[in-house]
């Protein structure tokens, strides 16, 4: 499949993958938003340190380039509002995404999602899954306005950070025809 690129952008955004000034407006956002992500992520349980950041975002960028998987830091302007990834597993690619708390609603998730859906899609998976969890209305939501189809809702699926046992919704998206 070869790389993914380092930038890209749509309409409205920019997405590039994390170096160490993308690690540390990654951990801002982060601590700016752990009661936002809580409870779909564990943040605010285990806040990340910078230092770890700037680690993962190393290995997010040698991962991009193996072309095994992309994560990105979404910028709108200079500003970064929020990180979304996909991961290749054979023919699919696993999607996930996140907003700073002070950027959501404005459609930024939704364009990011759209443009790495069809990127995904332009190298050759043949499908595009994302998961989340039943109660997440605006996770669901952006799926959905993303292009998504609920295909089903896996009982008794994982645990959330906050230690409760989940069901979980599996959104599929297919090129086009």
């Amino acid at each position: 499949m070869g790389p993914f690129p380092a930038t890209f952008q749509t309409e409205r955004l920019t997405l590039r993958l994390p170096d160490e000034e993308g690690a540390r407006l990654e951990h801002e956002m982060i601590h700016e938003s752990l009661d936002h992500l809580w409870p779909w992520f564990s943040f605010r349980a285990n806040p990340p340190t910078l230092a770890a950041r700037v680690e993962k975002a190393a290995q997010q960028r040698a991962d991009a380039a193996a072309g095994t998987s992309a994560t990105y830091i979404i910028f709108a302007g200079a500003r970064a509002v929020g990180k979304i990834w996909v991961e290749i597993h054979g023919g699919t690619a696993q999607m996930g995404w996140w907003l700073r708390a002070t950027e959501t609603g404005r459609g930024y998730a939704t364009e990011a999602a759209r443009a790495l859906s069809a990127l995904a899609l332009d190298r050759g998976t043949e499908r595009v899954v994302a998961r989340t969890d039943p109660d997440n209305a605006a996770s669901r939501a952006l799926a959905e306005r993303a292009g998504f189809v609920l295909r089903e809702i896996c009982e008794d699926c994982y645990d959330r950070p906050d230690g409760v046992r989940r069901p979980e919704c599996i959104y599929e998206l297919l090129p086009s025809t």
